[in-house]
């Protein structure tokens, strides 16, 4: 937010996150907060007095990127192709240094520097890599450097690997911003790209700028984010992808490679099922789908004509084409009959994890799933917290699997009942990420 006074005196003020940028006469201030509700409390206070001042808002200044270094786009095709298919590969990168080296493109030589440091982690090593990014800050990173608050070459925001961007991290950028930084020749190769705050023009910009490499897409917002669909064709690759927002469609999911998806919604609509349930998964590991909120909101919530019912999940418990998979989370909505369904279905035999929580999962749902205990060949796990179990349910459960049903923290996307359409950073929780599936690692065959 920019703000002008009558004597020629220009003042703004930007939130990010837990700390207020602020800027006047050219000078730059950042004020560090204990938290983002406290640093949006002194956003509030501190405009009001710049008005109470005589000064009212002026219109923002838009700030030309400085364009990026050109591309390398006359590289071998084949290793090009080569490294898309697998940007692990240290040998492939290894060969486009050379290339870039004698092209006198400094990613060659911070490649080389990487490699370096990752056969043989010493300071010295990691130290020639950070000098390397200095001397070349201009081609390495262009106007992208300005728009974010760069640590280490290894460390969020922005990770490096094999001489070009492998991890971005992004906390409520610009679509300009967004832009900017996946049209650098260092995003080229970027693997895994984490967004929070996003909204559909960010989405937009996504779908724009294509990514073939990318492996892992995450997307976080406290809004609708609207139609995911046209991203899907930018990012090909994908294998991991996870959406935790408000509302959002999905479009036709053509993610052929995928092996963990996470889809957590307000309220999932239908047309989001009948999409997972239309998509070939062939890879596809690990699936989480949220279709409504806790206990009250349920209750003080109606549920739109487009959300899902539980003939909506049917036909997904019923395929047998999903060879993989065996790690399914099924959260706040059906879980008695999505319980039936998968005990008497098809997938009963392959799963090692299984995650029912919600207050509709009652004895009835536990008996059976005692009563079928036999095709459960493989089941290490079932989770199902916050539910209608007795006693006696809980002891006809654990003799399938080890039961979990007390778990500190919220249920999977509980912050999204009781949050207005707002964007807003997401606090983390200290202890346990209600949202993350990773305490399912250790669960397996």
């Amino acid at each position: 937010m920019r703000y002008a006074h009558s004597d020629g005196t220009v003042w703004s003020i930007e939130q990010q996150d837990k700390q207020l940028v602020i800027e006047t006469g050219g000078k730059q201030s950042v004020r560090k907060f204990v938290s983002a509700a406290h640093a949006e409390v002194q956003l509030a206070k501190l405009v009001g007095d710049k008005l109470a001042a005589g000064f009212s808002e002026a219109a923002p200044v838009e700030r030309t990127p400085d364009p990026p270094a050109a591309p390398p786009d006359d590289l071998d095709p084949a290793l090009v192709a080569q490294i898309v298919a697998d940007p692990y590969d240290a040998a492939a990168f290894a060969v486009l240094a050379d290339e870039l080296m004698r092209r006198d493109d400094p990613r060659g030589e911070l490649c080389a520097r990487m490699a370096a440091a990752e056969a043989k982690p010493t300071r010295k090593a990691r130290a020639a890599v950070e000098a390397w990014l200095v001397e070349c800050a201009d081609v390495l990173l262009g106007g992208i450097g300005d728009l974010l608050d760069l640590g280490a070459y290894d460390e969020e925001p922005l990770i490096w690997r094999h001489g070009f961007l492998h991890r971005a991290k992004l906390d409520f950028p610009a679509p300009s911003e967004l832009a900017q930084i996946l049209a650098h020749p260092s995003s080229r190769f970027l693997v895994e790209l984490e967004l929070h705050g996003a909204t559909p023009e960010l989405v937009a910009v996504l779908a724009s700028h294509p990514l073939p490499a990318l492996r892992v897409l995450e997307l976080q917002a406290r809004r609708d984010v609207g139609d995911l669909g046209p991203v899907w064709t930018a990012m090909p690759q994908l294998r991991r992808v996870r959406v935790v927002a408000r509302a959002f469609t999905v479009g036709a999911l053509a993610l052929p490679h995928a092996e963990r998806v996470e889809l957590v919604a307000r309220i999932l609509p239908a047309s989001v099922v009948h999409a997972v349930t239309a998509a070939a998964w062939p890879m596809l590991e690990r699936l989480t789908l949220r279709f409504g909120g806790f206990r009250t909101f349920q209750r003080d919530t109606p549920r739109g004509d487009d959300a899902a019912t539980f003939d909506d999940v049917r036909p997904l418990l019923a395929r047998a084409d999903l060879p993989k998979l065996t790690h399914l989370r099924l959260v706040r909505g059906f879980a008695a009959p999505s319980a039936v369904a998968i005990a008497t279905g098809p997938l009963a035999a392959q799963l090692v994890a299984l995650d029912l929580s919600g207050d509709s999962f009652d004895d009835r749902a536990a008996f059976l799933i005692a009563q079928e205990r036999a095709r459960f060949g493989k089941l290490k796990e079932i989770v199902v917290m916050d539910n209608a179990l007795s006693p006696a349910g809980r002891v006809a459960l654990s003799n399938v699997a080890n039961v979990v049903d007390k778990l500190e923290g919220i249920v999977l996307g509980d912050h999204l009942d009781t949050l207005q359409a707002i964007d807003v950073p997401m606090e983390r929780n200290a202890g346990w990420d209600p949202t993350d599936d990773d305490r399912y690692d250790d669960v397996t065959e």
